[in-house]
C-alpha cells in the first residue's frame, strides 16, 4: 500500500516565485512513530501526524515537485521511506506523467492527500489574471485530476483528504478567487464522498480558519492591506491532528478545527451572505 500527498514546498509558499508543488507517496505500515517537524511542507506534517495517530507508515514515498532539492531535503526529515518526483501540477502534462507512473507501478493507494494550493489577497484589479487562473488551476483542476487518476488504484478502506478552507462557506471580498476555488473544493469533495460510498472509499475536506504558515508571505504579495484582521490564528500541527483524527476515527466528510471556527461556520449558514460580507468588510476596515 502507498499514500500519496500533493503539497507546495515551504520555499514556494514563502513566495517570490510561482507556486511549486510536491507529491509525496509513503507507506502505511511498518515505520515507527516520530515527531512533527514544523519547518517542512504540509505533506510531511501529514505523514508525521498520521504516524503519531498509529498509522503504520511504510509505503514507498513519492514526492512530486518542481524543486528537486527541496524534495531531497524532505527525505532527511521523514523516517518513512519517500520517493520524490519533480512535477508542476499547474502544467497539464504533469498529469500524464503521474498517470503513466501509476500504470507502471500499479500501487494500492491507501491515502491521497491533496494539499497543494495557494491564495492571493487583494481587489480584483490587484491580482494578476495569471494568478487568478493559477489559483483555479492548482486549487481546483489539479485536485480533481489527482483524485480522478488515483481513485482507480484505491480499495475499500482507502481515504482521500482534501485541504480546503473556512472561506469555502461564504463569499469573501478581497479573497474572491481563492475563496471561490475553495467553495468548489468543498462541494466537489462532499459529493465525491457520496459517490464513492458504495466502494468504501472516504473523502473528507479539511476546512481550517487562519493557520500560522508561510501562506501569508505569498498571499500578501499582491496587497498588504486587503486583509489585515485575523480573529484567531491556529498552529498547522493542531489542524492536522484534528484532520487525521476525523479522517480515521469518525465518518465526517468535513473536518473543522477549533470551537471559534465551528461557531463561525454555523453563523455563516444561518445569516444571509450579504450580512456576512458586510461583517467581513467592517472587520477588514473596508467601506
Amino acid at each position: 500500500q502507498i499514500a500519496v500527498c500533493t503539497a507546495q514546498t515551504a520555499k514556494a509558499i514563502a513566495g517570490f516565485e510561482e507556486p511549486r508543488v510536491a507529491m509525496l507517496s509513503f507507506s502505511t505500515k511498518g515505520s515507527a512513530k516520530h515527531e512533527m517537524v514544523d519547518k517542512v511542507v504540509e505533506a510531511t506534517r501529514i505523514c508525521k501526524e498520521a504516524s503519531e495517530q498509529s498509522m503504520r507508515l511504510d509505503i514507498p514515498n513519492v514526492k512530486i515537485e518542481r524543486n528537486k532539492e527541496a524534495l531531497e531535503s524532505l527525505k532527511k526529515e521523514v523516517k518513512a521511506k519517500i520517493r520524490p518526483i519533480t512535477l508542476d501540477l499547474q502544467n497539464p502534462e504533469s498529469f500524464e506523467t503521474y498517470k503513466k507512473l501509476l500504470a507502471e507501478e500499479n500501487p494500492e493507494v491507501a491515502l491521497l492527500a491533496n494539499i497543494a494550493g495557494y491564495g492571493k489577497f487583494g481587489k480584483y484589479d490587484e491580482i494578476s489574471l495569471e494568478d487568478c487562473l493559477g489559483m483555479i488551476d492548482l486549487n481546483c483542476k489539479a485536485l480533481v485530476a489527482m483524485s480522478q487518476l488515483t481513485i482507480p488504484y484505491m480499495k475499500r478502506g482507502s481515504k482521500i483528504l482534501q485541504l480546503d478552507s473556512l472561506s469555502a462557506f461564504q463569499p469573501v471580498p478581497y479573497l474572491n478567487v481563492y475563496g471561490s476555488s475553495k467553495s468548489f473544493v468543498l462541494s466537489y469533495s462532499r459529493a465525491l464522498n457520496r459517490e464513492l460510498k458504495t466502494k468504501g472509499i472516504r473523502v473528507m475536506s479539511v476546512n481550517p480558519g487562519w493557520v500560522r504558515t508561510e501562506f501569508f508571505d505569498h498571499a500578501t504579495q499582491s496587497s498588504n492591506d486587503a486583509v489585515t484582521y485575523y480573529n484567531v490564528m491556529y498552529e498547522a500541527k493542531d489542524v492536522i491532528k484534528t484532520a487525521i483524527r476525523d479522517l480515521y476515527h469518525t465518518k465526517k466528510d468535513v473536518s473543522i478545527h477549533g470551537f471559534q471556527i465551528k461557531a463561525q461556520v454555523l453563523l455563516v449558514k444561518l445569516l444571509p451572505h450579504k450580512i456576512v460580507m458586510e461583517i467581513w468588510m467592517r472587520q477588514q476596515k473596508h467601506k
